[in-house]
């Protein structure tokens, strides 16, 4: 089976990429109507988790739960809750992840179907090496990995973040990129600064649609409720339909789960039924 893979780019400094297995380079109208078509407006259908743990899983399985789709950081699920789409990520180039990605990659294809199958790729070079690392060099781990590569980035400040967006896209200017994918990490009274970062994201990268696949907010519960409403309204609303996908960090205790592990906390309450 010929995979078509996707690169996108993480702003702490990531590399990931998304993949459809079995039809054309879909372009960017159609991506957008993909989501549009498929998903009723408002009602968060493109909510995901990512997850250590995948007996954590089961508790975001239930009616009216918002949540279609998790990764955990490796192309292997590990039996998590099949109710959503699992996406896999090859975490580095080191053997470990390597060595397994297509054997998973085929696994991701064949129950996959005839759909669309998205995958990330190379999560993100260690922080504290990552102004050693330039944009050539995870450009080769895709080359040696895909045939066709598209990019991904987080909210840190230059050389990290939208800078190393920027960098990448200029020196992968004949690469065929389909969406962009980010993070953010902040103040939970500073919402202006989630939507500010996503916008620009979507400026940097050329109008592409944007994967926000970890973002969290440091503060008291309360505060940490009132910036999920705020910004899950912000992000299901038709004006930010560029915003193709979005995950909350994380699925664990005392996160999206409660403290013993049992059920959901009034965080992940809202996160997936809001």
């Amino acid at each position: 089976m010929h995979l078509l893979l996707r690169l996108v780019l993480t702003a702490h400094a990531a590399i990931s990429f998304t993949v459809p297995l079995t039809n054309p380079i879909l372009s960017k109208p159609r991506v957008l109507q993909d989501r549009n078509a498929a998903i009723p407006e408002g009602q968060g259908k493109w909510r995901g988790i990512p997850y250590n743990d995948p007996g954590l899983t089961r508790h975001f399985k239930a009616d009216g739960s918002h949540i279609s789709w998790a990764f955990n950081w490796d192309s292997d699920p590990y039996g998590a809750e099949t109710f959503s789409e699992f996406v896999p990520m090859l975490w580095s180039d080191e053997a470990d992840h390597t060595g397994k990605w297509f054997r998973n990659v085929d696994i991701a294809a064949y129950y996959g179907g005839t759909h669309k199958r998205r995958f990330l790729h190379v999560h993100r070079p260690r922080r504290r090496r990552l102004q050693e690392i330039h944009p050539p060099a995870p450009l080769q781990i895709l080359q040696q990995q895909s045939p066709h590569q598209r990019p991904s980035v987080t909210n840190g400040p230059a050389p990290m973040g939208l800078d190393y967006l920027r960098r990448f896209l200029s020196a992968c200017s004949d690469c065929h990129i389909d969406w962009i994918v980010i993070h953010w990490y902040g103040d939970a009274t500073n919402a202006a600064d989630f939507k500010k970062h996503a916008q620009d994201a979507y400026e940097a990268g050329d109008h592409r649609p944007i994967w926000i696949t970890e973002f969290g907010a440091f503060g008291e519960e309360e505060e940490v409720i009132e910036f999920m409403k705020d910004v899950l309204a912000w992000m299901d609303h038709p004006d930010q339909r560029y915003i193709y996908r979005y995950a909350y960090q994380m699925a664990s205790n005392g996160s999206l789960c409660n403290e013993d592990g049992n059920g959901l906390s009034p965080i992940g309450k809202v996160f997936t039924f809001q």
